[in-house]
């Protein structure tokens, strides 16, 4: 096991597949076949599947609509089964693990569950609201290296560094905390406007609070909880320093 998180380092795959995810998302918006096949949610802009017929096939699975509320519910049940498995053997076989040491495994499995919450009990998505099947799987992809991000680096596998400072922790869960309640009351504020009845056939945006001082502030709150996974642990973990940059963009350019 040692050797071959080794050989992972050496040879750079977790920052190498970062910096492609990053130049992706980059290039994306500046390529229209690109943007068509990473579309979701408000992105689309309904011509996703006005010449379906006329592409190849590849480019048929490629852009295979799959319903946005299986998508988010794949990505959060998947970061929270793997999260909470590795934090688990964590606890149970590792000796002398500290209450520190668990702190990131801890806030990455909590933010998945409540992720998955909403969106099995508090998103209200359309019947056309889709994401194509090449987002779907980098997403996928996306909360795996995040996993892996502090699994290779963790007690697992023999290797971990010095704790981040005790107050650099504590700042990190107060952020992750605010962030989190905002964005969730950021997307309870944006389902109850879905659930109008003319919320088809009438744009409407959200005047609570935050979205006064911020245009997107659930986008905002994200990228904060992925701050607070770098405060809580280790900010020399490449891994956690990639998927913020990677969020940043994402959600900067969406």
């Amino acid at each position: 096991m040692i050797s071959a998180v080794l050989w992972w380092e050496d040879h750079f795959v977790e920052p190498l597949f970062w910096g492609l995810a990053i130049v992706l998302v980059a290039v994306a918006y500046g390529s229209p076949l690109l943007r068509q096949a990473t579309s979701y949610g408000l992105r689309q802009t309904g011509d996703e599947h006005r010449s379906w017929a006329a592409l190849p096939w590849v480019l048929r699975v490629v852009l295979l609509p799959i319903p946005s509320r299986w998508v988010f519910g794949t990505y959060y049940a998947l970061s929270l089964a793997l999260n909470a498995s590795a934090w688990g053997v964590l606890v149970l076989f590792v000796s002398s693990v500290s209450a520190r040491t668990c702190l990131l495994p801890a806030l990455l499995s909590a933010h998945a569950a409540r992720r998955l919450a909403e969106v099995l009990w508090v998103h209200v998505y359309s019947t056309t609201s889709s994401s194509p099947l090449l987002t779907y799987a980098c997403g996928c992809t996306f909360y795996v290296f995040v996993v892996l991000a502090w699994v290779l680096n963790s007690p697992l596998v023999g290797r971990w560094a010095v704790d981040a400072a005790l107050p650099l922790q504590l700042a990190g869960v107060a952020l992750f905390i605010l962030c989190s309640a905002v964005q969730h009351h950021c997307h309870r504020e944006l389902a109850r406007l879905r659930e109008r009845p003319d919320a088809r056939s009438k744009y409407s945006y959200p005047r609570s609070f935050w979205f006064r001082q911020c245009l997107t502030p659930h986008y905002l709150a994200e990228c904060g909880i992925y701050t607070s996974f770098c405060a809580t642990a280790h900010v020399v973990l490449p891994g956690l320093r990639f998927a913020l940059i990677f969020t940043l963009l994402n959600l900067s350019l969406t």
